[in-house]
């Protein structure tokens, strides 16, 4: 809501919220960017696999997460080949019916590959799904249960609507003007965390498949709360290599132990070491603020060392003696970055001293506050309207609201702060400027008084 308004003015806004309750979004399908050439086709499904069934961790066994991916790509090439299967039906949702057994049960539809349905897909369908039919009952349901987990989000009625076709085109981010937004609550993310995962890692792909073109322009790439949407395979790959092709990718995250959590320190380091530039707005992790103060280097400090000799009864002189020495200390301590003012910002670029920077509030700015909360203009809005019938029935739940919805406000301004500057002058820790005030001559001024009276 705070930038969309203003990216209206110059770019294309779309904003893809699968799970909105009015159904107010873009329309997103990721089987409309496999390639339908069939050498290229398997690559595709593969990294799509691999983006809704992430690796576990190092000491977990890798086997079932292997023959889950398998099992999915085989029936998602099955999906893009059959011509029993209309193109408009080309979805997760048909995906998730064959996998269910909606038509038949799943062990049936794969022995049917044998004879009935052998002639209409390719090798690789066959050579991928062939061996399941031949799997002992409880091998299999091991892994099947595997692949029912990984796409039980898209279960949901808002996601299959929303992924039923797609409204936008992320190969041409490069090529059109497009502001993408993608919107979502919190507490949504565990269920939409796997179909974001697709959309990054497919638009990821495709913006490093050749070098930045005539006519081309940079896509800045924004994840905030970078942690909380899985495990991206490949990230830390993509970020050392995109941003050669015209694509910087600007990361948000809690802290650097959070991170680790789910992508090991190695990884973290790889991605740190591809950055060119790191932002601290704020640490209250021991380890990252002891990070941040080595980052930041250190400074020399002289030091005086005074000697005295007390005076005596019979040697009315004292001596004095100093020493001088050079001290190595931390630029700023660790408690000097945990205390360190919320206005204040710890900038590290790529071969160059740190930088001790104010951080620029927007509704503080007079320029940026005027850009924030733009109105959305009707082509906009139009763009991200129903396609569906009007007498499509709306997702569940469809009850009004328990809580109704109060009125919209800007965060951090008080009607007693409404002069612009004020906030960001306290902030600073700079005095507010007094309101001028126009003086009124005297017979002016009575005579204003008399028409209030």
């Amino acid at each position: 809501e705070a930038t969309a308004g203003h990216r209206a003015t110059f770019s294309q806004v779309v904003r893809f919220a699968p799970a909105d309750r009015d159904g107010n979004t873009a329309f997103y399908n990721p089987m409309d960017f496999i390639s339908l050439d069939s050498a290229q086709r398997d690559i595709d499904l593969r990294n799509m696999a691999a983006a809704l069934f992430p690796r576990p961790p190092a000491n977990a066994d890798p086997y079932w997460v292997n023959d889950a991916r398998l099992l999915f790509t085989g029936i998602a090439s099955y999906v893009m080949e059959s011509t029993r299967i209309a193109d408009e039906n080309r979805s997760f949702a048909t995906i998730l019916k064959i996998m269910n057994g909606a038509d038949e049960p799943i062990l049936e539809f794969l022995a049917s590959l044998r004879d009935t349905r052998r002639h209409e897909v390719s090798d690789f369908t066959l050579q991928t799904l062939l061996p399941y039919a031949d799997m002992a009952e409880k091998q299999f349901s091991g892994l099947y249960a595997g692949v029912r987990t990984g796409m039980a989000p898209f279960l949901n009625e808002r996601l299959m609507r929303a992924t039923s076709r797609s409204s936008f085109d992320i190969r041409n981010l490069k090529s059109e003007r497009v502001s993408l937004y993608l919107d979502f609550r919190r507490e949504q993310m565990a269920s939409l965390g796997p179909l974001f995962n697709v959309l990054i890692t497919q638009m990821m792909n495709f913006m490093s498949e050749s070098m930045p073109r005539p006519g081309e322009h940079q896509v800045l790439v924004l994840l905030d709360e970078f942690q909380n949407l899985g495990k991206l395979e490949k990230v830390t790959d993509m970020a050392t290599v995109l941003g050669g092709h015209g694509v910087p990718i600007w990361f948000f995250v809690q802290s650097l132990k959070s991170v680790d959590e789910i992508y090991r320190k190695e990884s973290r380091e790889t991605l740190i070491n591809a950055a060119r530039v790191q932002i601290f707005f704020g640490a209250q992790e021991t380890d990252d603020l002891r990070y941040v103060s080595e980052q930041i280097g250190e400074t020399a400090e002289f030091q005086k060392d005074v000697t005295r000799t007390q005076a005596s009864l019979f040697d009315t002189y004292y001596t004095r003696s100093v020493h001088s020495r050079q001290i190595r200390r931390p630029l700023m301590r660790p408690d000097e970055i945990r205390t360190m003012d919320k206005s204040k910002v710890v900038i590290l670029p790529r071969g160059d001293n740190a930088i001790l920077a104010t951080r620029n509030f927007y509704f503080a700015d007079r320029e940026l506050s005027k850009r924030a909360f733009m109105t959305l203009p009707e082509r906009a809005n139009a763009k991200h309207a129903k396609p569906v019938a009007a007498a499509a029935a709306l997702p569940s739940p469809s009850v009004q609201s328990i809580v109704p919805v109060g009125p919209r406000y800007r965060s951090g301004i008080t009607q007693s702060r409404l002069q612009r500057g004020a906030t960001f002058a306290a902030k600073i820790g700079r005095a507010e400027r007094p309101v001028a005030r126009r003086r009124l001559p005297a017979a002016q001024k009575n005579e204003l008084e008399a028409t209030h009276i």
